[in-house]
């Protein structure tokens, strides 16, 4: 779909981090907010989000993590794929 000539009807599709839907609580007030368009799912011992990242130097990156079977309440599982984005982020800037 980012390839095609949708492509920005389906980016406007997505939450954005920090801002809307279900993208609300993810990196509010840190430098990935607004920067993050992706879809999320979660169910029991289950949180994934799937999307792209913004980058200051322009370019779009692709991502997906899945986190199968995992202990502990979806909240604390969405606090790790958090700072494990944020940690990439900062170290690709």
């Amino acid at each position: 779909m980012y390839h095609s000539k949708n492509k920005e009807a389906w980016i406007n599709s997505l939450p954005v981090s920090g801002k809307t839907g279900t993208l609300t609580s993810l990196c509010p007030g840190t430098a990935l907010e607004g920067r993050i368009h992706a879809k999320s799912g979660t169910i029991a011992g289950t949180k994934n989000f799937a999307g792209y990242i913004d980058m200051p130097n322009g370019d779009t990156w692709v991502f997906a993590i899945l986190i199968n079977s995992a202990p502990g309440k979806a909240k604390k599982i969405q606090n790790v794929i958090q700072q494990y984005l944020l940690d990439v982020y900062k170290n690709h800037q």
